[in-house]
């Protein structure tokens, strides 16, 4: 991902933070709500979770993810293509460490279920709309009146 792109989407997915992290198991697609760990972005995305739980042993096959984020209030998208690996890199858990990671981890970042879902960023898509709401209204009606195409934005691809 080039730096215009890793700019325009960490600005995007920052102001969001949460991401839902979509992957194929085998025998279904599975999803979960996920909240980003880091301040910046370097084509990887960090999340905390728990060994323990079930979801993230049967996550440990699984390579391929998408990760998603959505602000409808802002009329911006993203969707990011990965590849994902389980961590518990102690130099990344104390890098990471958060008053909400305190919360999920009460034994604190020395709790041995601790780990990272580490997500390498292979390619991605955002969408951006700077209508605002009665605009993209209007530009829908005015589609709608005249059966024409409206216009809702851009869509960017990245690699």
């Amino acid at each position: 991902m080039n730096s215009k792109h890793r700019d325009k989407v960490w600005k995007m997915i920052s102001k969001i933070k949460f991401g839902m992290l979509s992957y194929n198991n085998g025998t279904g697609f599975k999803s979960k709500p996920m909240t980003l760990v880091q301040d910046t972005l370097q084509d990887k995305l960090f999340f905390f979770t728990r060994v323990e739980n079930e979801r993230e042993l049967d996550f440990k096959e699984v390579k391929k993810v998408l990760v998603s984020f959505s602000d409808p209030s802002t009329n911006q998208y993203v969707a990011i293509n990965g590849e994902a690996t389980l961590t518990n890199n102690k130099h990344l858990i104390d890098q990471f460490w958060n008053f909400g990671a305190s919360a999920w981890f009460p034994e604190g970042k020395d709790d041995p279920c601790i780990c990272l879902i580490e997500v390498d960023i292979v390619s991605g898509e955002y969408w951006e709309n700077p209508k605002g709401r009665l605009r993209t209204f209007l530009e829908l009606v005015w589609a709608k009146m005249t059966n024409s195409k409206p216009d809702l934005g851009r869509k960017v691809v990245f690699n």
